[in-house]
């Protein structure tokens, strides 16, 4: 049987306060100083930690629900046995689920293309 994510809450603190400094849950002080983080031209990793830990403020994450980072995923395509690698999953481990997966969006310019 296949299991549903709760609907998502967010903590006040999150909604009403900008400056991590100000914060004064841990957890969200946190979360908003990896939003900093993505916003610098980096590695994805920043992006990856803000996935997961979002997942969790938002209660997603718990109980049998966690949150794994570059977990390798088994595909069927086209017959074929591939495999993937998902930057942010919540896994069910009760059903031995993946609930939800989550990857950095990433654009790649197509050599010769027009941009206008």
């Amino acid at each position: 049987m296949s299991q549903e994510l709760p609907q998502p809450s967010v903590d006040q603190e999150l909604l009403s306060i900008a400056d991590a400094d100000a914060m004064q849950q841990d957890y969200n002080n946190e979360l908003i100083d990896l939003v900093d983080l993505i916003l610098i031209p980096a590695p994805n990793l920043p992006v990856v930690e803000f996935a997961a830990q979002l997942f969790e403020v938002v209660g997603y994450v718990g109980g049998d629900r966690i949150a794994f980072r570059w977990m390798d995923l088994p595909l069927v395509l086209c017959g074929k046995l591939k495999h993937v690698k998902a930057e942010v999953c919540i896994v069910d481990l009760s059903q031995y689920e993946v609930l939800l997966v989550a990857q950095e969006h990433k654009m790649t310019e197509l050599v010769g293309m027009d941009k206008s």
